[in-house]
């Protein structure tokens, strides 16, 4: 089930920006149909177009992510516009995930919270790699930042559990 943070967005928006968007304001700031955003609040279960979508992860990219003084994080930063916009749930018919949500909350709770229930329930089991292959790891992310670096700017790294404790552990740190 995929759902559009649409309003969390806007909300967002509102407290970055102090000003208060309306559907028709992102419709001709973003150049999409008001009605499909209009739809996009009003009928979750309805999926608009990719164009539509793909219209709007550019608006909130721009008026929320980018930080024009530093381009080069323009990738990453248009990864978390995207997953800020778009969350995916289990369908209703997973038995796996619902059968762990007690059946009084099922249908009361959002479905944030029937996520978080899950995920708690169900922890990630995660196999630990071998040391040697998160140095490399962490070495061809270093060489990739060094290569992009530009004079006077931030590099901003995205790591791993497991490169964060390496690194931890290697500047005095306990893991």
């Amino acid at each position: 089930m995929i759902r559009f943070n649409l309003l969390d967005l806007l909300a967002k928006l509102k407290e970055t920006r102090g000003q208060k968007y309306t559907l028709k304001q992102v419709s001709e700031l973003s150049g999409c149909d008001k009605n499909a955003l209009s739809r996009i609040v009003n009928h979750p279960e309805i999926i608009p177009s990719a164009n539509v979508i793909d219209k709007l992860v550019q608006f909130f990219f721009f008026q929320l992510t980018r930080d024009e003084q530093k381009p080069h994080l323009d990738k990453s930063r248009m990864k978390k516009a995207i997953y800020d916009f778009i969350t995916v749930y289990p369908d209703r018919d997973k038995e796996e995930f619902w059968s762990v949500v007690p059946s009084d909350i099922r249908d009361k709770a959002t479905i944030d919270y029937l996520w978080s229930f899950y995920c708690s329930a169900h922890p990630i089991q995660r196999e630990k790699p071998k040391p040697n292959e998160v140095k490399k790891s962490l070495k061809k992310k270093l060489e990739e930042a060094e290569k992009t670096k530009q004079e006077g700017a931030e590099i901003e790294l995205s790591l791993t559990p497991d490169e964060f404790d390496l690194i931890y552990a290697t500047f005095g740190g306990k893991s």
